[in-house]
């Protein structure tokens, strides 16, 4: 009897001790991901592979990878690897931005994912002067200092950069990947991105404060690099097309170019056809309405809406300003000229190179060309008057757009503004009349938009 106690009492000690025992505890490993965080990718872009360690693997759980930034795309997973494509970085600011890692019921892991600026892939077209206008012949990325035309005077404290609209100069509407696509600002500088098949037109960017205003525009030219053309009788050197026009040939619309109220630096678009008066087509879907100089006759205004037509409807000699200016555009290069770097609006009256050009006369007659509407002025040209040796020197006359009635008007005229300003609120230019009549030294109101043909400073 006392035996079977013993061993009784012996049993109950070892069931004790094995009921103590972590044997008996069932103790649940929650899986765990660590990864090494990557230093900052190159602003080229391309592919990366990051490896990650998951503890306490589950049996048929698969490691999940996601990301809410745009410009981190194709994310694969492959076990505990994830692959992953960078965009390349336009902007001259550096990104950030994440990978979220997901494993069943680990704790969730953000990996920072970071990208070097693009600031040093941009080449600088502002080295030969800044201006309101600069051309690109080229596809790339371009950067130019944020100052006020022809000056090194800063525009403000900028905060975006917007393209305000893309044309060219045609019927047809450039698409999203069309000359422009992106734009950016840092510090005291814009930076914009063409598309990368180059194509010839005109884009409007602006600079914006923190409230979404205006500061400056910009006027981006895209066209094949413009030929200088020395004028008759010592009188200058003048572009071969007008200003925004990507094409020199006789009859082609795009020959064209941009229209310009007297003394604004920002364009409006002039004719998609050489027959009729019909605005070529752009970005901007609608036009804002047009004003009086009441509202919008002063150069804060204009300055702060570009793309606005200032509609004066008072008379034929109408000014767009509330208080006549004739300062605007000058002789000596003003910050609202619309040339690009080293050329001007020309001189007009009679001491402008049209004057001079064709020997000291206000007016000739020449029968305009009626299949493509204008005059080669050049020595190919069918006229005897000729403005320089050059073969082709062509002016076309495809309308103007009215001050007094906010409208592209009389096919078969044209006018090209000079920077003289004459009394009152009228300014000289270069006038076809009547399809047969050109007037050298003319004066309109500064309201019409019309033309402008730079000459080398």
């Amino acid at each position: 009897m006392k035996k079977l106690l013993f061993y009784a009492i012996a049993l109950l000690s070892v069931a004790t001790v094995f009921s103590g025992c972590k044997k008996d505890e069932v103790v649940d490993l929650v899986p765990s991901i660590s990864v090494t965080q990557p230093e900052v990718y190159p602003s080229e872009g391309g592919t990366y592979t990051l490896s990650c360690n998951i503890e306490n693997a589950l049996e048929g759980m698969a490691l999940e990878a996601s990301s809410k930034d745009e410009w981190i795309t194709n994310i694969v997973v492959d076990g505990a690897n994830v692959s992953f494509n960078l965009t390349m970085n336009n902007s001259p600011k550096e990104r950030n931005g994440s990978i979220i890692l997901k494993y069943q019921d680990a704790e969730e892991v953000r990996i920072n994912v970071k990208q070097e600026s693009g600031e040093n892939s941009y080449t600088a077209i502002s080295e030969s002067g800044t201006a309101n206008c600069y051309i690109v012949s080229t596809t790339g990325k371009f950067t130019f200092p944020m100052v006020k035309g022809n000056s090194t005077e800063s525009v403000g404290e900028v905060s975006s950069m917007e393209i305000l609209w893309k044309s060219f100069g045609t019927d047809v509407v450039p698409e999203s990947g069309d000359l422009i696509t992106e734009v950016y600002c840092k510090g005291d500088l814009a930076y914009f991105v063409t598309g990368t098949e180059f194509k010839k037109g005109n884009a409007l960017i602006a600079a914006k404060d923190k409230d979404g205003k205006i500061l400056w525009s910009w006027h981006i030219w895209m066209t094949d690099k413009p030929e200088d053309q020395v004028y008759k009788n010592n009188a200058g050197t003048m572009m071969d097309r007008n200003l925004g026009a990507t094409s020199v040939t006789p009859g082609e619309v795009e020959a064209i170019g941009l229209l310009y109220q007297w003394g604004r630096k920002d364009p409006f678009l002039g004719s998609s056809s050489i027959k009729e008066c019909i605005m070529a087509k752009s970005t901007l879907d609608q036009w804002p309405s047009s004003v009086n100089p009441a509202t919008g006759g002063i150069i804060e205004y204009v300055i702060a809406n570009p793309t606005t037509f200032v509609k004066n409807e008072t008379s034929s000699t109408s000014d767009w300003l509330s208080s006549a200016d004739g300062n605007l555009w000058k002789k000596e290069k003003t910050i609202y000229d619309p040339c690009p770097p080293g050329y001007r609006v020309p001189d007009g009256g009679t001491d402008g190179i049209w004057y001079k050009a064709l020997g000291g006369t206000n007016l000739f007659y020449y029968t305009f060309d009626s299949k493509t509407i204008g005059a080669n002025f050049g020595s190919s040209g069918s006229g005897t008057i000729k403005l320089t040796e050059e073969e082709n020197c062509w002016y076309p006359a495809c309308g103007i757009h009215s001050g007094t009635q906010d409208k592209l008007m009389a096919n078969g005229f044209n006018g090209s503004w000079s920077n003289t300003a004459s009394l009152g609120t009228v300014s000289y230019c270069l006038q076809f009349s009547n399809k047969n009549k050109i007037y050298t030294d003319q004066k309109i109101g500064r309201s019409d938009a019309l033309s402008v043909r730079c000459q080398k400073e």
